[in-house]
């Protein structure tokens, strides 16, 4: 099993650009865990997550609240978002077919993140793209409130009609 493992990093970006020893000392964090059909994986605004995804088979669908944002297959990865700032999920991951995961832990990932830039590097603009994705996802939704209506909003559709000023002392 920890061949089959080890041979599909091997061949998957940006694990195939970590040096071969680096490569084979991940073999010994990683878990490798079952998500039947429908399962959920984590949820959005729980816990800050524990663990970096790979899709090894199946596919998993990221929601937010109830609406489809990105579906991930085989190689994909996913949770990062939550690893890399210390927060919780933004979104829910369910397991859309029966699926296998790989596991690894947050302080292997972030210790790889730190010492490999290309790893790094990965990483960051995959970050990019998820946000850009959801944030194009929000604009097109007819059904946009709260928070997401704010990061929507041009600064031209304000309506300010002066600045509010408050005395150091005062509380809310």
């Amino acid at each position: 099993m920890v061949q089959d493992v080890e041979e599909f990093l091997k061949n998957l970006y940006p694990f195939s650009s970590l040096p071969p020893s680096s490569l084979k000392n991940l073999l010994n964090y990683i878990t490798i865990k079952y998500y039947r059909r429908g399962e959920t994986i984590f949820k959005a605004g729980e816990k800050p997550l524990e663990h970096l995804y790979i899709v090894r088979k199946g596919s998993v669908v990221l929601k937010l609240e109830d609406k489809e944002l990105e579906i991930l297959h085989e190689g994909d990865t996913f949770g990062y978002l939550s690893l890399l700032t210390g927060n919780p999920p933004t979104s829910t991951a369910v397991a859309e077919r029966d699926t296998i995961l790989y596991l690894i832990p947050k302080e292997i990932f972030l210790r790889l993140v730190e010492k490999y830039p290309e790893f790094q590097k990965f990483f960051t603009s995959s970050l990019a793209e998820r946000i850009s994705h959801a944030l194009n996802f929000l604009k097109s939704s007819k059904e946009i409130s709260g928070f997401e209506k704010f990061l929507t909003l041009k600064v031209k559709d304000l309506k300010l009609k002066g600045v509010p000023f408050v005395k150091s002392r005062t509380t809310f």
